[in-house]
């Protein structure tokens, strides 16, 4: 906004709203429920401290960036819920070993029975760390450091869930999502069944595959369009099946959110964002007799 050819000039700002709100209305989002912040990348100005009156006479309200975030409501966390506790990393200490990760779900105490997914490894909590202190009890939010034992170091990887053996986490090998069709890659302009890309969920990174398209949908009202869609293009919204190499610890996002959103990559660009509806135990394929191929 502090631009030479601009400085802080309303017509800027308003240039800008006109040219994303088309944008975030194709993408699904409401216009209203948007607040644009002017800012400046360069000098840092109303970022932090909201800027002078003398500089922006026009803003109203006159609230930073920091301001406007500190603002926002709070995540509802869910601490009566299944614990889930994605794995981030672990280590070797005292004898034990220490798993780190942050609770998204549920309660954990210390002397809990823990249940690791995917290898359903049964584990006793003996300590849990949250800032470099000891403590009985951690709740959704934190990020802790859970001392267990009944595993080895090497029994516990990155994309592992902790949850509790009478409500142990869910394991998937398909999915139906709703997907965002993002910016595609330029070589693969299209999004079919048979599309391979890399599926990412909470820190679980898995390879997959999109085996079906099911239903396309209206991002502004919601609907399904009546008719299967062969193959979509960016900025889409459909229904589709996912099928993974293995089982992945996973949740559906009306049940826990934060297990049951995640991303597609392809070459190391995302192409895809989305949140799981149905989880199926695993994937079933079979080969055609005649040609081999798999269906």
């Amino acid at each position: 906004m502090d631009e030479p050819t601009v400085k802080w000039d309303k017509g800027r700002y308003d240039k800008i709203i006109d040219a994303l709100n088309p944008f975030l209305k194709k993408c699904g989002y409401r216009p209203k429920d948007v607040t644009y912040v002017p800012c400046s990348g360069y000098t840092g100005a109303n970022v932090k401290e909201a800027v002078s009156e003398s500089v922006c006479p026009w803003l109203n309200p006159r609230k930073s960036l920091l301001q406007t975030l500190d603002d926002l409501p709070s995540v509802p966390r869910d601490e009566n819920g299944p614990l889930r506790i994605p794995v981030v990393a672990r280590y070797r200490d005292m004898g034990v070993t220490v798993i780190l990760g942050k609770i998204e779900c549920g309660t954990l105490r210390r002397g809990d029975r823990l249940l690791l997914a995917p290898n359903s490894r049964e584990l006793d909590c003996v300590g849990i760390e949250v800032d470099d202190e000891e403590v009985n009890i951690a709740k959704p939010g934190e990020n802790v450091n859970v001392k267990v034992k009944g595993c080895e170091e090497e029994d516990v990887q990155t994309g592992f869930v902790l949850g509790t053996p009478t409500k142990p986490p869910s394991l998937a090998m398909m999915m139906e999502a709703q997907l965002l069709v993002l910016e595609l890659l330029e070589h693969k302009p299209i999004l079919t069944a048979g599309y391979n890309c890399i599926l990412h969920v909470h820190t679980a990174v898995m390879e997959c595959q999109i085996v079906d398209l099911i239903s396309q949908m209206d991002p502004k009202t919601g609907k399904k369009a009546k008719r299967k869609p062969t193959f979509v293009r960016a900025s889409d919204v459909v229904i589709a099946k996912i099928a993974c190499e293995g089982p992945v610890p996973c949740e559906r996002f009306k049940e826990v959110a934060a297990l049951g959103r995640f991303s597609l990559r392809d070459e190391g660009k995302t192409i895809a964002i989305g949140k799981f509806t149905e989880l199926f135990a695993q994937s079933t394929v079979k080969k055609d007799d005649e040609d081999g191929k798999a269906t």
